[in-house]
């Protein structure tokens, strides 16, 4: 052994152990420095989403989005569009003559279907112990005179029942009471209809028509159209009506359409003036309406 080669002194006492546990921790701290390490990610750092969607980026103030949407479908509205209905008479120029007080009916002919009657005429007369009593009633007012309030409520009976005016001012100037009460026609016309036998009793509870008096040349066509329709049309509107038993279509316009819709459709009324053929009252009708061809967004 060399001489400059000696040996570590040993090392008696406390400070032996102190000095092999800072040898230990040093080279600790070198293996430590010295070895690669692996980063590991922290245990509250989630893992990244596999598929997150994207942020919208926001948009300045005062713009909108912009969406795709599908172009809109304008389908045209069918112009022509069929309705049926049928045949009335026109009621501004129709008398209906009922039974208004019960009594013994007496007819002026055997039949009056198909003649020409002028206003005012008398088709027949009832002869009613009701009418006779209210006349007496009345003449018995005029006479004592205890107020006009009961002279009128006996008057009213009478107009109420058909008494004409001229024969009502004929029995107060008389101031003979009458059984009879002449059935008068209020308007000029052709008797299109009539019930009862002459010489019969007949009674208010009956409520059917002795007497329909009309001008057959003036007609209404009442229509159903669905509601879709009605909106687009308005009076004035053409149409072309084909009538059950009339041979040629005849042209027309409309005179009004009513508001209220049942079952999804409204009532359309025709007013026809047809001098040379008749329109059959109660008949079918099919009218071919010209609407506007106004465009309308479809169904989506």
């Amino acid at each position: 052994m060399t001489d400059w080669v000696k040996p570590l002194p040993q090392h008696h006492g406390a400070h032996g152990g102190l000095m092999a546990l800072g040898l230990l921790v040093a080279s600790g701290i070198v293996v430590w420095a010295t070895h690669p390490r692996q980063s590991i990610p922290p245990v509250s750092e989630a893992p990244p989403a596999a598929h997150a969607p994207p942020v919208p980026t926001p948009l300045p103030a005062g713009r909108l989005a912009e969406t795709p949407s599908e172009p809109v479908i304008v389908a045209p509205l069918p112009t022509r569009v069929t309705a049926t209905g049928f045949v009335s008479f026109d009621e501004r120029r129709t008398t209906h003559i009922g039974v208004p007080v019960a009594g013994l009916f007496e007819k002026k002919r055997a039949t009056s279907v198909g003649r020409w009657i002028r206003q005012g005429e008398t088709l027949g007369t009832i002869y009613s112990p009701e009418v006779y009593l209210t006349t007496v009633d009345l003449l018995g007012e005029l006479r004592t005179f205890t107020s006009q309030e009961n002279v009128d409520r006996e008057r009213i009976r009478l107009l109420r029942w058909g008494m004409p005016r001229p024969t009502l001012a004929a029995i107060e100037k008389k101031m003979t009471p009458q059984l009879a009460l002449p059935l008068v026609t209020r308007t000029a016309g052709i008797v299109v209809a009539e019930q009862g036998e002459s010489r019969r009793m007949i009674d208010p509870s009956s409520r059917f028509e002795l007497f329909t008096i009309t001008e057959p040349a003036y007609t209404w066509v009442f229509v159903q159209v669905p509601d879709a329709d009605a909106a687009r049309t308005q009076p004035g509107t053409p149409a072309k009506l084909t009538v059950e038993g009339i041979t040629r279509p005849i042209a027309a316009k409309v005179a009004y359409v009513f508001r209220r819709s049942e079952e999804g459709k409204r009532t359309v009324r025709f007013d026809v003036y047809s001098p040379r053929v008749m329109l059959p009252p109660n008949a079918r009708v099919s009218a071919e309406l010209q609407l506007s061809a106004t465009p309308a967004p479809a169904k989506q």
